[in-house]
């Protein structure tokens, strides 16, 4: 009677532990992409060459990134489109930038910084035709003095021209992202990590989801997102949803990654699987989440916590289901044994 009760215990909590790996493995992963241009307004500008390093690197297509030892010496070549219908007389020039509130921030262009010390630009301007390019080299050196740490600038392509009263001047300015890490050693690892997950809808009633991250490398990271929501209700699905950078953070820094959706989605429940990812680092969270009401925010739960939830409710079943049967048994055993002094 004992092995049966036990058998039965057994097959409990095995019911219940393979109905919550079952969920989690419903919630796959989906493919990574990156989406980008450099080519903005009626100039274009964007880069030649890639790091060797980092040719699989979606981000080193449109940045330069790199990692450099002091006394260090590189050059990248850069082409310059004029997309206008005029000749137009183009300046380059580098300019500094700084990462805060998740923004990749350009600095005031009067105001050198460490780096812009260190670019130079051959040639410095450029004029050409409608439709005309140009390849001008971008030269980086590194002092033999250089403090470890990472740098941020932007190569700037600029022209000015008048508008058509001759009222205004008016200027169009692109660039290019320099992220560059200056050191002794291999170049610091990449990593990041996404602490919490949480769903909102804004004032007008739009739905979306914000992940809280964590850059724990010593490189910066250009966060983009890849959403797929499902185990809605009825069963439905939603997605997926990819978006370009929504954040930029330095080393060390955190901050909020927010997907806005479009309006007119339901407010669940939904397991949704976030993929974050920059350059050729991903990271994934799921969780289970329900859009509140206008204004306000809902905390995401991780599925792990409802598997667990959910196994120890099981146990707890098995193990009531246990006591039970055990107790019945026990009694069912009393009535047979005989009384004591009863010898019939």
């Amino acid at each position: 009677m004992t092995r049966a009760i036990w058998r039965a215990l057994a097959f409990i909590v095995v019911a219940v532990a393979g109905t919550s790996v079952s969920a989690a493995a419903a919630a796959a992963a989906v493919p990574v992409t990156e989406a980008g241009t450099s080519k903005v307004g009626s100039i274009g500008i964007h880069l030649l060459d890639v790091t060797a390093s980092l040719r699989d690197d979606p981000r080193a297509a449109d940045y330069i990134i790199d990692h450099l030892p002091p006394g260090a010496i590189i050059e990248r070549r850069i082409e310059v489109v004029n997309k206008t219908a005029e000749t137009r007389l183009i300046t380059l020039f580098p300019g500094g930038a700084t990462i805060r509130k998740e923004t990749f921030e350009i600095a005031d262009l009067k105001a050198p910084s460490e780096l812009t010390g260190w670019i130079r630009l051959t040639p410095a301007t450029v004029t050409l035709p409608p439709g005309g390019t140009a390849i001008a080299t971008a030269s980086i050196t590194v002092p033999r003095d250089v403090a470890p740490g990472e740098r941020y600038g932007v190569i700037y392509a600029e022209t000015a021209g008048i508008s058509g009263d001759g009222k205004l001047r008016l200027v169009n300015r692109v660039g290019i992202r320099v992220y560059l890490d200056a050191g002794p050693g291999n170049p610091p690892a990449t990593d990041f990590s996404i602490t919490s997950l949480s769903a909102s809808r804004l004032p007008d009633g739009r739905p979306a989801i914000t992940a809280a991250v964590r850059n724990s490398g010593g490189r910066a990271i250009d966060l983009a997102a890849n959403l797929r929501l499902s185990h809605g209700p009825g069963g439905s699905n939603a997605g997926p949803f990819r978006t370009g950078t929504l954040a930029t953070l330095a080393p060390g820094q955190s901050g909020p990654v927010t997907m806005v959706l479009a309006p007119g989605l339901p407010n669940g429940p939904w397991t949704a699987t976030l993929i974050l990812h920059s350059g050729l680092i991903d990271r994934t969270t799921t969780m289970r989440i329900s859009f509140p009401a206008p204004g306000q925010t809902r905390k995401g739960t991780p599925l792990g916590l409802r598997h667990f939830s959910a196994i120890v409710t099981g146990a707890s079943i098995a193990v009531g289901a246990l006591v039970v049967v055990t107790w019945i048994w026990t009694l069912r055993r009393r009535r047979r044994l005989p009384r004591r002094g009863d010898h019939s």
